[in-house]
């Protein structure tokens, strides 16, 4: 008798108590459903979809104004796409359901779909449900995510996430992260400002930090760092306070630091020994020096006498020079003067002969004269 019950058609009450069965499960579900009929009417939806786009209501009305989640029914599902042919060609396409895809409404807001058809008892299509889930903590968590990893990588220890982004399982999970990052960047921090200061030629302690493995390891070195640095310091400045018996420890064979150090300091005793030998030497030879500068000195006392005498001989002969150039100017004169005269003379004798020829030549005349007078008398 139970294989007639089984096989027997289904009655109204029996499909009406099904409907009612699915209504249930539909509105108590944690999904959040969206329905359509074949040519993509809304015609149904859950409270959870009506609470989930009501917690993004801001983010709809700004992409759609006027959004209200509870009045959706009879509207197109295009509304949804900002390129609806795109989707309908996906849902027309059976042998891509179930679809799944991801939309994002802004830097805080996304979804997860997934759209599938929906047949009758017969086989035919009678529209589509779609499924929905808020992606948004997912979406900023893996932002913040890829900030705070982009800027680990380009050696930034000042970036956090930012919880307020978050809530639920996600913010946990940032809080965690921040955590991490905090406990990674205060030794570096720490171990930075250290390493800068030693740099900078300036003295350094580092703070207590109980860490462990790689870290614990990396701090015990730059405290050895430290240790071997103030070390170093205090041999410098007994060095240079003149004190060369400074011993220079070694924290092992390959110590090149300690050791060129201690060459150094070696290298300058051994120079400064070699200094004071020079200095003995030079201290030795300097009465000679003194001695032959002495000598030096009275020749030199000498030679000034006799070049005070030379230089008042070259005075003498000087004056006489001057004396001799002004007497043979006098002279040059006084024979200017006579050739002057001389040539004047000349001129007056040339004159005398004349007159004196005018006189022979009026004698001869006169005795002309005579001598006819005396032929007369």
């Amino acid at each position: 008798m139970n294989d007639d019950r089984e096989h027997t058609t289904p009655t109204e009450d029996d499909t009406a108590l099904e409907l009612a069965r699915l209504r249930s499960l539909v509105a108590q579900t944690s999904l959040s459903i969206l329905s359509c009929d074949e040519k993509f009417v809304i015609n149904g939806f859950n409270p959870g979809l009506v609470a989930l786009l009501d917690r993004h209501r801001a983010v709809f009305e700004a992409r759609w104004p006027g959004f209200d989640p509870k009045k959706l029914i009879g509207k197109s599902m295009d509304i949804f796409h900002k390129d609806p042919s795109r989707q309908r060609g996906v849902l027309g396409d059976h042998s891509r359901l179930p679809y799944d895809a991801h939309i994002r409404l802004s830097a805080d807001v996304a979804f997860d779909l997934r759209a599938y058809p929906l047949r009758d008892e017969h086989g035919q299509l009678i529209g589509y449900n779609t499924e929905w889930r808020d992606a948004s903590n997912r979406t900023r968590y893996a932002s913040e995510l890829a900030k705070v990893t982009e800027a680990l990588r380009e050696g930034r220890l000042d970036v956090r996430f930012d919880e307020s982004r978050m809530s639920g399982d996600y913010a946990e999970m940032a809080r965690d992260v921040n955590s991490l990052v905090d406990a990674i960047a205060m030794p570096v921090t720490e171990l930075t400002r250290v390493v800068t200061s030693l740099s900078q030629g300036h003295s350094v302690s580092i703070g207590d930090m109980n860490l462990e493995g790689e870290l614990g390891e990396l701090v015990e070195g730059v405290e050895r760092l430290v240790e071997r640095s103030d070390s170093l310091t205090e041999s410098v400045r007994r060095v240079a306070e003149g004190d060369l018996t400074v011993e220079v420890e070694h924290a092992g064979s390959d110590d090149a630091i300690m050791e060129s150090f201690g060459e150094m300091v070696a290298g300058l005793a051994q120079t400064i020994r070699e200094i004071r030998r020079v200095a003995d030497w030079v201290q030795g030879g300097s009465s000679q020096v003194a001695s032959a500068s002495q000598s030096v000195s009275d020749n030199s006392t000498q030679s000034a006498a006799s070049i005070e005498e030379v230089s008042a001989s070259a005075e003498r002969i000087a004056q006489q020079t001057r004396d001799n150039a002004t007497n043979a100017g006098q002279a040059l004169d006084l024979a200017n003067e006579a050739r002057a005269r001389a040539e004047n003379g000349d001129r007056q004798m040339g004159s005398m002969l004349v007159a004196m020829k005018e006189i022979g030549e009026m004698s001869k005349s006169i005795s002309k004269i005579v001598k006819v007078i005396d032929e007369i008398a």
